[in-house]
């Protein structure tokens, strides 16, 4: 596939070609930078292979439970993105919605720093669903920020569980505990006024209309305040959205527990998994390096040094295997896996 497929033209321009070359040396950087970092923790002895060959070897039954449980994780993120586009009279049934986001996955891990995930299921259903692609992509900016939300609400739950019941970690890392509690507060109350100001100022502010108009992006301004200003004032989308997403990153959260079962992790609580779960994932949507490989590793064992495991890069490199099969399994959609399910029927390519 390559972007004039996605978008329909003949044939790219030179400042296409420029922007293609461009994409694919960040893309050669990211993958040497995770390289680099991994190469660096095992030299450290912060991922152990044999530890991780033996915990794959001695419980493939919950490596199958843990990929089980991401799957299904999957399939909520493509649900509560149909939820989305029902809503916004978008054409996309379930079906549709959840092969677009499994290819947005593959091409975001084969070709890192080329294609977004959401920027390829965004163009798969403007182009073959004749769906509003101002619609369409504000879809997926709101679907990522009820992502991003419901991590720290749950973060925000275990660090109200682990400060009600003990701390999840020793006595030195208070400090550390006390900046993330008072740094998950903040962006928590900041998303939460974020909506509620969308909600109460129904136009964009004249002087940012004015400069829109000076930049000949007034329309583009005008439109992607009204989607934002209906999302904010659906109550009712919002509680199920968010419903949604908490229902996934409990899975994900659990997966990780699983893990540390297999790996014999029994020093971190689930308070403990709750709070840091969340937070390294986060630190894995920065897009420095592909599926959050090296980057991920780091803030990971960062982390769950915090709650007094050291296990953290280990961890991390189990699940990531799984969600690399799974994202490579994308491939199968992209080849045409599912294609007729699903009404309206997708448009083939010339």
């Amino acid at each position: 596939m390559s972007a004039d497929l996605l978008s329909g033209n003949a044939g790219p321009t030179p400042d296409e070609e420029r922007r293609r070359t461009g994409a694919v040396l960040l893309g050669i950087a990211k993958v040497a930078l995770a390289a680099l970092i991994i190469v660096i923790l095992l030299r450290r002895g912060e991922i152990q292979p044999g530890q991780l060959k033996a915990a794959l070897t001695s419980h493939p039954l919950l490596f199958l439970l843990v990929a089980a449980m991401m799957t299904l994780s999957y399939m909520g993120q493509g649900y509560r993105w149909s939820v989305v586009l029902r809503d916004r009279a978008i054409p996309a049934p379930y079906w549709q919605a959840f092969r677009y986001l499994m290819i947005g996955k593959f091409f975001n891990l084969a070709v890192p720093g080329y294609f977004s995930e959401d920027i390829v299921r965004g163009l798969y259903l403007v182009r073959n669903n004749a769906a509003s692609r101002s619609k369409v992509f504000m879809s997926l900016i709101v679907d990522r920020f009820v992502g991003i939300v419901s991590l720290f609400i749950v973060c925000s739950g275990g660090l109200g569980v682990g400060y009600v019941f003990g701390r999840p970690g020793e006595a030195h890392d208070d400090l550390r505990l006390a900046a993330l509690r008072t740094l998950v507060v903040l962006i928590t109350v900041a998303c939460i006024a974020s909506v509620l100001l969308l909600r109460l100022v129904p136009r964009p502010p004249q002087f940012l209309r004015s400069l829109a108009a000076r930049l000949r992006l007034l329309h583009a301004l005008d439109s992607s305040h009204s989607e934002l200003h209906y999302y904010c004032c659906t109550g009712k989308l919002q509680a199920k959205m968010l419903g949604i997403s908490l229902v996934n990153h409990t899975l994900v959260v659990l997966s990780f527990v699983v893990l540390g079962g297999a790996l014999g992790v029994s020093s971190v609580r689930l308070a403990d998994y709750c709070v840091f779960v969340p937070l390294g994932l986060l630190v894995t949507m920065v897009p420095i390096a592909p599926v959050g490989l090296g980057v991920g590793h780091l803030a990971f064992l960062s982390l769950f040094r915090i709650a007094g495991s050291p296990e953290g890069a280990n961890l991390f490199s189990l699940f990531t295997a799984v969600c690399i099969l799974l994202n490579l399994s994308g491939g199968l959609f992209y080849l045409g896996l599912g294609k007729p399910i699903g009404k309206p029927a997708e448009l083939r390519a010339s």
